[in-house]
């Protein structure tokens, strides 16, 4: 049972916030929370698998690139690869990154990424809707067995921040009307993303999607 400023959605089964103000702020301070982790060893984590799943990728978009680590690191295993970033806010980029717009839905990609940056979507029909033949997600791992009061005090149930919390079986029907497939289901991200309390289960999900 979830408590009344949160439902389920009846398409995927996610839980998501009924209260859609979306309060955070995209700037260079919030960017700037994330780095207390090694970003060079996170990007190369990321860069990794999306190598592992999509090795002859052309056309790259991370969603969210926030500054541009993860496309820095892909640069490093993908030379040739055309890297496309998108950001609600304009944080500058290396030079080699071609900054995509909101209409990035609407383009036809081999790799479209989202690394913290789902879970903060208002509606995701864009995403079902998008053109893409490969997907990677990371976002934090929702564990529903664990009950409400563990909800309620989790580090990522932030309100106007994360407004969906997704399971590997959500997140799957999410992509499921896409018509994609999951290859991959894991946690990697853990390495260098440990909970900073109550680790009674993996904190980052991470899951590939193919077409």
């Amino acid at each position: 049972m979830i408590e009344d400023d949160y439902d389920y959605d009846p398409r995927t089964g996610a839980v998501f916030s009924t209260d859609r103000s979306i309060r955070a702020v995209y700037d260079h301070a919030y960017v700037a929370r994330y780095e207390k982790y090694p970003q060079a060893a996170l990007s190369k984590i990321r860069a990794q698998l999306v190598n592992r799943w999509a090795p002859k990728a052309t056309k790259v978009l991370d969603v969210g690139c926030g500054t541009g680590a993860f496309l820095e690191a892909m640069r490093e295993v993908q030379p040739h690869a055309e890297l496309h970033g998108y950001d609600v806010s304009p944080y500058p980029l290396p030079r080699f990154i071609r900054r995509a717009g909101s209409d990035w839905a609407t383009g036809k990609w081999d790799v479209v990424t989202f690394f913290d940056s789902l879970e903060h979507f208002d509606s995701l029909d864009c995403v079902v809707e998008m053109n893409a033949q490969t997907v990677v997600v990371s976002l934090p791992w929702y564990h529903p067995c664990l009950g409400w009061k563990w909800f309620n005090d989790w580090k990522h149930r932030r309100p106007g921040e994360h407004l969906w919390h997704f399971t590997p079986d959500t997140l799957s029907n999410l992509f499921y009307r896409a018509k994609m497939r999951a290859v991959f289901l894991g946690n990697p991200e853990d390495q260098v993303r440990l909970p900073e309390q109550d680790a009674r289960g993996p904190n980052i999900l991470t899951m590939v999607f193919v077409r």
